[in-house]
């Protein structure tokens, strides 16, 4: 049963000119003295909820839990179709670390190259050295001639691009024209918004697209490879259980991502890939090296193109307890 239930606000610093990252972590702890987190933070400009509104949620939904069995409040929640993902992915966290017996996950990895061109190839020789068989390259602060010269430079990998909606159509007609469709494990959201994924020419992947078409249109798509889930935008719930088991009957790749979360928030995403006992692929959890330090008191460990978790244990001094209640 749990016995106790605490809320705590944190805010972290990150690398490479991005924002500070805000949010708040649930802890929970069963009457054997166990104790398990979950993070609930809303990233500013890509979650329909704010920092405010998933707050004012959680706080009525917290004082739920004591006294509750947890594997029956985890079950309440992935029938929920109401609460905001940060809030539900949080809850999850919190609840499924408390149930699930500790051992430690390990997950490979894909690595990240974000930012503008001079910081990219900074990137690159420790991405190559850290043997990632996948890296993920996002063109966002590119421009094509600087996007050419950095696909050409990765060789021997298995490389996905992420285009974050930032070309125009006819932009990312003329660039993908000049490579060939196997150039790429996939490409990430190549066009802006509402245009017509059906007429892209190399392999798909969605991420934005995902919150915003059906699942009937999704199937439509019919160079579709891959659904790019991050939890803290989608959080767990019918709709996401349906995109997997799509996923799964229509054999796209899944691929986890992280919204620049701390260390426990790309922990639930570690228990989000067991609990739904996803294939082990690479995830996109690199954002991690843009966090030092972290609030935990030991990070996790990226070794060999693989990130290794153990159950995370915050620095308190680091915290606020919230009151609630």
């Amino acid at each position: 049963m749990i016995e106790k239930v605490s809320l705590f606000s944190f805010e972290v610093s990150l690398h490479g000119g991005l924002p500070k990252r805000k949010g708040l972590l649930i802890e929970l702890q069963d009457t054997s003295g166990k104790s398990s987190w979950g993070e609930v933070s809303p990233l500013p400009g890509f979650s329909l909820e704010t920092l405010e509104e998933a707050f004012a949620q959680i706080a009525k939904e917290l004082p739920k839990l004591t006294k509750e069995n947890p594997l029956e409040s985890l079950q309440k929640l992935l029938k929920n179709r109401i609460l905001y993902p940060s809030v539900s992915i949080g809850l999850f966290g919190a609840l499924y670390g408390l149930i699930r017996k500790d051992k430690v996950i390990e997950l490979p990895l894909q690595g990240l190259l974000y930012g503008n061109y001079e910081q990219i190839q900074q990137q690159i020789p420790k991405a190559v050295s850290q043997g990632f068989s996948h890296i993920k390259l996002k063109t966002s602060l590119l421009s094509f001639t600087e996007s050419k010269e950095i696909v050409d430079s990765l060789q021997g990998c298995s490389l996905r691009l992420d285009v974050n909606r930032s070309w125009s159509q006819p932009e990312a007609d003329l660039f993908f024209s000049q490579f060939p469709i196997e150039r790429f494990d996939y490409v990430e959201e190549p066009y802006p918004k509402n245009c017509a994924l059906h007429n892209f020419s190399h392999t798909l992947a969605l991420d934005e697209s995902l919150r915003e078409l059906s699942l009937t249109e999704i199937k439509k798509l019919p160079s579709l490879k891959a659904l790019v889930i991050k939890p803290m935008l989608m959080g767990v719930g019918p709709v996401v259980e349906d995109l997997l088991a799509a996923a799964s009957k229509h054999e796209w790749k899944i691929s986890l991502s992280s919204s620049f979360e701390t260390g426990v928030g790309l922990y639930q995403i570690a228990l989000f890939a067991e609990y739904f006992t996803l294939p082990n692929r690479p995830m996109g959890l690199d954002t991690y090296k843009f966090l030092s330090p972290d609030i935990l008191l030991d990070r996790h460990t990226i070794c060999d193109g693989n990130i290794l978790f153990c159950a995370p244990c915050p620095d308190y001094t680091l915290l606020s307890e919230v009151i609630y209640a």
